[in-house]
């Protein structure tokens, strides 16, 4: 007679077991735990050989009843086994596992390099802008700069005509007046004033022409054409200039320029000014008394003066003639750096 088989569930691991109606214990395949089956199919407890299972607490033990009670046995145990005896399925998680690190290492370096990328890019943008920034504001002041010397231009420089330019050169060459800078410089300056102009219209001047002569001594030089005052009768310091050439020479000239361009303009009204003033410079008194009484160098005083009245010269401000353009005015001392790069084509601090 056939035995009839029945299915029963390891009270270790929860696992199915077929056990025959005759059969009084079972052993699970499993976990090798044995039971014992009874006839009215409830297993009782195990044996003592069989293995006992960790002592759990808590919500796991409740979570894992609850499970067999469900499923008849605890499916965890089920992957378990499988991953424990299939290798293909534990190799395949392998690869996935690498294959998932690998993209992500692969989207984090694409990030990345989009991120350096766009930083860098950023960056350019910011270079090329403070750039474009740069050359506008450097365009806006050339624009203000031309706008200003045009209009100081207009306003404070007259035209010389060939005719008083040549005039000029002439009356220049006939009283020898000595040259400052280099005689073989390309182009020549000429500063016409009184001694009764401001000495510190004076002095700024005397600055742009050191300026100029010390950073481009081959191209420039410069010659002083003393004018007269209104009434150069009883102001005799262009009379005593040239008497002061007439016995030292050039650097005479220069450096009796100097002392009166530094003088009290009141006290040019006296002889006795021009007495101290000689034997400071160490030149001979008398001959410069003799001169000045006689008035010598009248004649040049004469030219001098007829010279302001057809160049339409300034008294008072120092008058600069540059090419054919006359230059004249209370700004034009405050506006040397202009005169220098537009009508010089040059650059001073």
């Amino acid at each position: 007679m056939s035995k009839l088989l029945e299915t029963m569930t390891c009270t270790n691991c929860g696992a199915a077991v077929e056990v025959d109606d005759n059969q009084t214990k079972a052993q699970c395949g499993y976990c090798q735990s044995t039971f014992r089956v009874t006839s009215e199919k409830k297993q009782t407890q195990t044996d003592k050989t069989a293995k006992t299972p960790p002592v759990q607490f808590g919500f796991e033990k409740v979570e894992k009843t609850t499970r067999q009670q469900k499923h008849g046995h605890d499916p965890r145990d089920f992957l378990k086994q499988n991953h424990k005896y299939n290798p293909q399925v534990m190799a395949n998680t392998k690869n996935s596992a690498a294959t998932g690190i690998i993209i992500t290492i692969v989207i984090l370096l694409f990030s990345g390099g989009i991120t350096v990328f766009s930083i860098f890019m950023s960056k350019n943008q910011a270079t090329n802008r403070a750039r474009k920034f740069a050359r506008q504001a450097r365009q806006r002041k050339l624009d203000l700069e031309r706008k200003q010397w045009n209009s100081f231009k207009n306003s404070y420089s007259s035209k010389l005509i060939a005719k008083d330019k040549k005039a000029l050169h002439k009356l220049i060459k006939d009283l020898k007046l000595p040259i400052l800078g280099s005689p073989k410089a390309a182009k020549t300056i000429v500063v016409t004033h009184t001694y009764n102009t401001s000495s510190s219209y004076l002095k700024k001047f005397k600055n742009f022409q050191k300026k100029v002569l010390d950073k481009y001594p081959s191209k420039f030089n410069f010659v002083i054409v003393p004018l007269p005052r209104k009434n150069f009768k009883k102001y005799r310091e262009v009379e005593f200039l040239f008497e002061a050439r007439l016995q030292q020479g050039d650097k005479m000239y220069f450096k009796a320029h100097d002392k009166l361009v530094r003088a009290n303009k009141s006290e040019m009204y006296y002889l006795k000014f021009y007495k101290k003033l000689a034997k400071y410079l160490k030149i001979d008194e008398k001959e410069v008394m003799k001169a000045l009484k006689k008035e010598v160098h009248r004649e040049k005083i004469n030219r001098l003066d007829k010279l302001i009245f057809e160049l339409d010269l300034d008294r008072y401000y120092p008058n600069l003639i540059i090419d054919n353009l006359v230059y004249k005015g209370s700004l034009v001392s405050s506006r040397f750096e202009l005169i220098a790069r537009h009508a010089l084509d040059i650059e001073i601090d």
